[in-house]
């Protein structure tokens, strides 16, 4: 018997002493185990990350209904922590600074001064730099309008025009 056969047997025969041992000193030594935990998980991960990719994906087109369910369940209880992670991946806005220019605008449309449910960030699609807070429909319209100073105003002109 060699002695990596030697000692995995007694690993074996030993093995509820070793895991006992081993629960006490991550008990007696918290700040190390996590620390130890992390480099396991991250090696792991790191080793065999086609294989989780494939379990997973594998087990979402086994189980698609229940899968998605728990989707929306997830987003729907963390609504507000996903809408922050869209705006500063969209505008590079925070939170914090979404929640000042909706003060700062009295929770007012920039535009049509309406009350603001659910505001838009309105912003420059060539610059992506965040110009202010709109309701859908101006938001909307401001797009449609292809952000040109020449349609809104030709838009006005029509407007004044047909004026009844």
């Amino acid at each position: 018997m060699t002695e990596k056969e030697r000692r995995h047997a007694w690993y074996l025969e030993n093995s509820e002493k070793v895991k006992e041992v081993a629960k006490q000193w991550a008990i007696n030594n918290p700040e190390r185990a996590k620390e130890l935990n992390k480099k396991k998980s991250k090696k792991y991960e790191l080793a065999n990350r086609e294989k989780r990719r494939l379990k997973s994906k594998l087990y979402y087109h086994e189980h698609k209904e229940k899968s998605k369910e728990a989707t929306r369940r997830h987003y729907l209880e963390h609504k507000d922590r996903h809408q922050g992670y869209s705006r500063k991946r969209l505008y590079g806005i925070t939170k914090e600074q979404f929640e000042l220019m909706l003060a700062s605008q009295d929770h007012k449309c920039s535009i049509c001064k309406i009350f603001l449910d659910k505001p838009f960030v309105d912003h420059d699609h060539n610059t992506n730099k965040v110009r202010a807070l709109l309701c859908k429909a101006c938001n909307s319209f401001i797009g449609l309008a292809k952000e040109s100073k020449d349609i809104l105003l030709s838009a006005i002109q029509y407007l004044e025009k047909h004026k009844e």
